[in-house]
C-alpha cells in the first residue's frame, strides 16, 4: 500500500468515526425533541404510551413491505378537537415548505399537523455531487426534521410508513395507524436497485442512494485511489432526481483525475434516455460538445441502460446486450415512488396529480409535492409544497394574499475548469407549461454562487448544521 492509499484509508477511518459521532449527536437531539404524539391500544381504552424515541426502520426490505407488516391494532392520536388533521409524509423540502407556507395562511389554532419521517434529519440532495468530488463535506448541509416540532400545531413522528388506506383516510406506520383530514405525500422517490439482477449486491456507489449518504463520500475515495480503469455511470429513464447530476459527476471526476495525472481511464455513461439531461436543448448541446472534446475519455451511450450486474467478475450487461468491465460503479437504479405507495393504489410510477393544485386525480383530500409526483429538482419541490399549502388553505376557506403563479429553479451546473451551465426553469402553475433557458458561463464566482445555493437548501429547517 503506497502513501496515498494509506492516507485514503486513514481518511475513510476518520470519516467513519466522525460519522458515528455525528450520528450519536443527532440521536441525542432526537431524544430531546420529543413529539407530542399519544399512541393508544384502541379508541376506547384509556391506557396511553407517549412515544419518546426515534423508531428504527423495519427489517423487511422496502420493496417487500406490505400492510400486514404494520401494526393496525393501535391508533396514533395527535392534535386537538376542532382542528383539521393534516398528515405530511416526508420531511424533505416539499413537506417542510408546505408546513411553513400553510402556517402563514391558516391560523395555527385551526390545524394540527403530523409530519411523519423515519429520519431525524435531512441531508441536502444537491450537496451530494460536491461531496462525491471532495469539494465539500456535510457541514452546513444538514437540516434537523425534528426541530419542526411545535405542539400543538406541529408534531413529528419518526416512523416508517407501510400502507395508506385512502378510502378510510388512514396512514399505517410501524407504530400504528393515523387518521387524517388532509394528506400530503412528499416522500421523494426511490431508486429500485433490486429490479436489476445483481445490482443490489454490487458495490454500487450511487450518489443518489437514499438509504445512506456515505456512498457519495465512498465514490470520492474509490475514484481518488483509481490509477487506471473504467468508471461506469448508469442513468435510468427520466424523470429521476436532478437530471444533470450524473453528468456533473462524470465531468467533475474527469477534471479531478486529469489534474491528478491519471491518464489511462475511461468514464462510460449508459443513459436509458435518448438525449442527455431533461431540460432545454441548449443545455444538451453544451453537454454533448464537452463530451466530444474529451478525446474518448468520456463515452456517452444514449438509449442504453443496465440489464444485469455480476459483482464477482465486475462486469455488467446492458439493455443492448453489450458487456462492460468496471472498476468503479455508479448506477442510478430505476426511479419511482415507494412500493407501498404504489401498492396503496395512489401511484403507478409516480403519484398522478393535477399540477394546478397538486391534488390527487382521484382523491380530493390527498396531495403530492416534490419528487413523489415527478418534480425532480429543489426549486420545484419547494414551490410545489407551497402550492399544496395554498390549495388546502382555499379548501378551508382561507385565501392566500400572494398566490404562487410560477415555480422556478435556477442554478449553475458543474462542467469543467470553472465553466458552468447557467440553467433557469420556470413552471407556470395555471397553464402547466414549462419554460427553460440555458447558457454557458465561465468564472470561479459561479462556483461560489452554487455552493451558497446548496447551503441555502437547509434554510427551511429551524435547526441545521
Amino acid at each position: 500500500m503506497d502513501e496515498k492509499d494509506m492516507r485514503g484509508t486513514r481518511r475513510e477511518f476518520l470519516g467513519a468515526v466522525v460519522g458515528g459521532v455525528i450520528g450519536y449527536g443527532f440521536g441525542l437531539l432526537a431524544g430531546s425533541l420529543k413529539p407530542n404524539v399519544v399512541v393508544t391500544k384502541t379508541e376506547t381504552q384509556t391506557t396511553t404510551v407517549t412515544t419518546t424515541t426515534t423508531a428504527q426502520a423495519p427489517a423487511t426490505p422496502a420493496h417487500l413491505q406490505t400492510k400486514v407488516a404494520y401494526n393496525d391494532a393501535r391508533f396514533i392520536k395527535f392534535g386537538e378537537p376542532g382542528r383539521k388533521r393534516i398528515v405530511v409524509i416526508g420531511g424533505g423540502p416539499a413537506g417542510v415548505s408546505f408546513i411553513n407556507q400553510l402556517l402563514q395562511i391558516v391560523p395555527k389554532e385551526k390545524v394540527s399537523i403530523l409530519l411523519i419521517d423515519k429520519n431525524v434529519y435531512w441531508v441536502s440532495g444537491p450537496a451530494q455531487t460536491e461531496i462525491a468530488e471532495g469539494e465539500m463535506g456535510y457541514e452546513g448541509v444538514v437540516g434537523v426534521i425534528n426541530s419542526l416540532s411545535s405542539p400543538p400545531t406541529v408534531d413529528v413522528l419518526n416512523s416508517q410508513v407501510g400502507w395508506i388506506d385512502p378510502d378510510n383516510r388512514l396512514v399505517y406506520t410501524e407504530l400504528g395507524a393515523v387518521e387524517y383530514d388532509y394528506l400530503l405525500i412528499a416522500t421523494g422517490m426511490v431508486f429500485a436497485d433490486w429490479e436489476i439482477p445483481g445490482l443490489a449486491y454490487s458495490p454500487n456507489l450511487s450518489i443518489y442512494a437514499v438509504t445512506t449518504y456515505s456512498r457519495a463520500l465512498t465514490y470520492y475515495y474509490a475514484t481518488e485511489r483509481l490509477k487506471s480503469g473504467t468508471i461506469i455511470i448508469g442513468i435510468p429513464q427520466a424523470p429521476y432526481k436532478c437530471g444533470p447530476a450524473p453528468f456533473e459527476t462524470a465531468f467533475m471526476t474527469y477534471e479531478r483525475l486529469r489534474k491528478r495525472g491519471v491518464e489511462n481511464f475511461k468514464i462510460i455513461i449508459l443513459d436509458a434516455n435518448p438525449r442527455p439531461a431533461p431540460g432545454p436543448d441548449t443545455r444538451r448541446k453544451i453537454i454533448l460538445d464537452f463530451i466530444n472534446n474529451t478525446n474518448g475519455a468520456i463515452e456517452y451511450h444514449p438509449g442504453e441502460y443496465v440489464k444485469a450486474v455480476d459483482p464477482a467478475t465486475k462486469t455488467l450487461e446492458s439493455t443492448k446486450g453489450e458487456k462492460y468491465k468496471w472498476d468503479v460503479l455508479m448506477i442510478i437504479g430505476p426511479a419511482r415512488a415507494p412500493d407501498w405507495l404504489i401498492a396503496s393504489g395512489l401511484a403507478k410510477r409516480f403519484v398522478t396529480v393535477d399540477r394546478r393544485t397538486f391534488r390527487h386525480i382521484k382523491y380530493n383530500d390527498i396531495y403530492s409535492a416534490g419528487d413523489a409526483q415527478g418534480f425532480t429538482n429543489l426549486g420545484y419541490a419547494v414551490g410545489s409544497g407551497a402550492v399544496v399549502a395554498e390549495s388546502i388553505a382555499r379548501d378551508m376557506g382561507y385565501e392566500p394574499q400572494l398566490p404562487t403563479k410560477t415555480i422556478s429553479n435556477e442554478n449553475y451546473n458543474n462542467l469543467y475548469d470553472n465553466y458552468f451551465i447557467h440553467i433557469k426553469l420556470v413552471f407556470n402553475v395555471d397553464t402547466g407549461k414549462e419554460q427553460a433557458v440555458a447558457e454557458l458561463v465561465h468564472g470561479s464566482m459561479y462556483k461560489n454562487i452554487r455552493l451558497g445555493w446548496i447551503r441555502g437548501s437547509t434554510s427551511l429547517y429551524p435547526i441545521r448544521f
